[in-house]
């Protein structure tokens, strides 16, 4: 039945109402529509074509749901099944398609009338309403900001979906209350928060604070709320807000606290400020720092210029200010000058500075630092003062200097190293391989046996004798002195030294051998003689010798006999340093000669009131010359007697090490000085040179050294305070 047969049905006064009904129905702005049971528009008002664009045969022409948008049907199906069974419903939205295709929202009110199966509904566009509310959502969304209001009437409290997710709670199934908003907040925030919220409900006073909050998941956060009021005639009537995480703005503001804390802790600790000069209205703006440096009260924060220029130092003054003008000129400054405080005390500072111009660019100032450099700088002058000291030790030395940085590979000569093999300044690469191309080959693998033996022992120094090559041709012996640094896991990582040029020494060394040579074999003879005459005498060949002259014979026998010795050990010497020493070489056990030597040497420990003791023994064969060895110990162990504290044992020991049978003869002795160790196996070199009466010349330890290497071993020693250890390594030979 359409609007006019209904009108027609209806008569006497009821025509009238129902007249006057259809005349609203046809001039009301809001759709209104009459439908069946089966889902089909029986009647629609002018106002659907107004809003939907459709014609109204059009939408009567079909089912309603074909209108619907294809998401919405089923929920519209569902609800009109509801109306079926009588009532109303109110606030039901769905989509319907516009004639130009797009959709709107619409929102229903509807009644049903089951015994004309008739569906009577009312329509509004909420298209607008739902799309502010999607865009504030997106907001909330993105800034993180909620909004919220409480009902004082009603007490009902409403969240937006932006307060919603900083709560943790599903806005579909949550209904908040005053409560539960307080409950998420630790009891520090809820005592600043409720008498705020009092103050807002019972005045009307605002409020805007920052909290710390905790979710309903248990997420500490950070919280920016605010409220406001609703009043009418000083009346709260309700109370509304907005709700923003601030965590992540709270977490930068506080790491730009503790940077700028930080900060202000490296400026003082490295004594740097910040200053700012107007080259306008030359004023200058320093940060505390530079007030503490220069002398001044932190509140002189802006000082005119020349009050920073009454500080430069006289001398520096003339610097400083042509340092300054050609800064504006050419955009940056890096100066380092001296300033006199107001208490007199003179700093080094360090200036660095870049200058800022305008847009029509005119120089408007300098911005930069101001660092008290002063330790440093007297640190720098002192290292200067030093380096140029070792310059001149150097140059006075003759001594070619050489630094290997291990890590980096990178090495460096001094100009006297380069002028040593020949070669001047850039003649040469610096790398590693320079200086062992200019050393002779025997002597190079010697130097890398020697480095590794003091690296496996984390040894700092060594001296070594090598040969190295001089751009002429000709071979220049030479000692080097070196010293090896260690990092904390002991590997090496750097070799510093100096190589010395000895061949002047040597010279002196083979002239000095020779005369001590010849003078050693024209005293022997008349040495012999006398000798022997004076032996005759004590057998009373030429008659019986008086009381009164046996003594005296005797001390001219024990002399002359200290002189045959003396002779006999300068001419061994000579003959060893010299290569004309005779070995007679053999394969043997070295034990039963160490055994033997100790038997013999035993009177020599009783006479200085020492013991000799064999306390360590392993089998071990070498090829040595047993008579030579048999010198090597008597030096060493009458070293040992002569020095061990009266009463003590002088220990021999034999172990094997690898590939060597080591020797050791062990004291508890002084030990060797510090000043003397690097002298020990030199000829003539004595710890005490005032001697103690058994006429020891310095030679015994540089002949056993002599004989332990040409029958290619190694010696060396180890001291400290009461106990000293002379050794000496000779190559095992294996059995069969």
């Amino acid at each position: 039945m359409d609007a006019h047969s209904e009108h027609e049905a209806v008569g006497g006064d009821g025509a009238a109402v129902v007249g006057g009904m259809h005349r609203l129905f046809e001039a009301t702005t809001e759709p209104m529509c009459v439908a069946d049971f089966e889902g089909r528009l029986l009647v629609v008002n002018p106002a659907w074509t107004a809003l939907l664009g459709w014609p109204t045969p059009e939408l009567l022409s079909g089912a309603y749901l074909d209108f619907v948008h294809p998401d919405d049907r089923a929920a519209t199906a569902a609800a009109a099944r509801i109306l079926t069974r009588g009532g109303t419903r109110h606030g039901f939205d769905n989509r319907y398609r516009h004639a130009d295709g797009t959709y709107r929202w619409l929102r229903w009110s509807a009644v049903s009338v089951v015994e004309e199966r008739r569906i009577y509904a009312v329509v509004r566009d909420v298209t607008e309403e739902r799309e502010r509310r999607e865009r504030l959502a997106e907001l909330e969304r993105v800034s993180g900001i909620g909004t919220w209001t409480l009902d004082l009437e009603t007490g009902e409290t409403r969240w937006s979906a932006g307060v919603h997710a900083i709560y943790g709670t599903d806005p579909a199934t949550f209904r908040p209350g005053v409560d539960d908003g307080m409950r998420c907040y630790p009891p520090e925030s809820r005592a600043v928060l409720e008498p705020a919220f009092s103050r807002l409900v019972e005045h009307g006073e605002p409020f805007d604070l920052e909290l710390g909050f905790v979710t309903m998941q248990g997420v500490p956060r950070w919280i920016r709320t605010t409220g406001r009021a609703d009043l009418r005639d000083g009346v709260v009537l309700g109370v509304s807000g907005s709700f923003q995480d601030i965590t992540t703005q709270r977490e930068r503001e506080l790491r730009l606290h503790q940077t700028g804390a930080q900060l202000d802790e490296v400026q003082q600790l490295a004594r740097i400020g910040y200053s700012i000069l107007d080259l306008q209205n030359e004023v200058a703006e320093v940060s505390p720092v530079v007030c503490e440096i220069l002398g001044w009260s932190t509140r002189h924060h802006r000082v005119p210029f020349a009050q920073i220029l009454e500080l430069v130092h006289p001398e520096d003054l003339e610097a400083f200010d042509q340092a300054v003008q050609e800064a504006v000129t050419d955009g940056t400054l890096d100066i380092v000058h001296r300033v006199v405080r107001p208490d007199g005390d003179v700093r080094t500072v360090r200036v660095l500075a870049r200058t800022q111009y305008t847009q029509d660019g005119t120089p408007q100032r300098l911005e930069g630092s101001l660092q008290d450099v002063t330790d440093l700088h007297e640190t720098s002058r002192a290292l200067e003062r030093s380096e140029e000291r070792l310059r001149r030790v150097l140059r006075a030395t003759a001594d070619g200097w050489w630094d290997n940085d291990l890590r980096t590979g990178t090495v460096v000569y001094s100009p006297r190293w380069l002028e040593l093999h020949g070669y001047g300044p850039g003649e040469l690469p610096a790398d590693n391989d320079t200086w062992r191309q200019l050393t002779h080959p025997d002597d190079l693998a010697s130097i890398d046996v020697l480095i590794d033996e003091v690296v496996a022992r984390r040894g700092r120094t060594f001296t070594v004798s090598a040969r190295i090559l001089h751009r002429r041709g000709q071979l220049v012996p030479v000692v080097i002195r070196g010293l090896i640094d260690y990092d904390e896991h002991g590997r090496p990582i750097r070799i510093s030294g100096a190589t010395t040029d000895v061949s002047e020494q040597q010279r002196l060394d083979a002239a000095r051998a020779a005369v001590v040579s010849n003078v050693s074999h024209e005293l022997r003879t008349p040495l012999t003689s006398i000798r022997g005459a004076v032996e005759l005498l004590l057998a009373g060949v030429s008659g019986d010798v008086g009381a009164g002259q046996r003594p005296l014979l005797e001390v001219a026998m024990r002399n002359t006999d200290r002189l045959v010795a003396l002779i006999e050990d300068l001419l061994d010497a000579e003959r060893l340093a010299s290569g004309q020493a005779v070995f007679d070489v053999q394969v043997q056990a070295l034990g039963p000669l160490l055994e033997r030597s100790l038997q013999e040497l035993a009177p020599c420990g009783l006479a200085r009131g020492v013991t000799f003791a064999l306390a360590e023994l392993e089998e071990v064969g070498v090829e040595v010359d047993a008579v030579r060895l048999g010198q090597v110990l008597a030096n060493l162990m009458s070293n040992a007697a002569k020095f061990g504290p009266e009463g003590s044992t002088v220990e021999l020991r034999l172990r094997r090490l690898g590939a060597w049978a080591r020797t050791e003869v062990i004291d508890r002795g002084p030990g060797v000085p510090e000043e003397f160790t690097d002298r020990v196996f030199e000829r003539f070199a004595q710890a005490d040179p005032t001697g103690d009466g058994h006429g020891s010349a310095g030679l015994g330890l540089a002949i056993s050294k002599d004989i332990v290497e040409q029958q290619g071993g190694r010696i060396g020693f180890d001291s400290r305070p009461g106990r000293t250890c002379f050794w000496f390594d000779l190559p095992v030979v294996e059995p069969g």
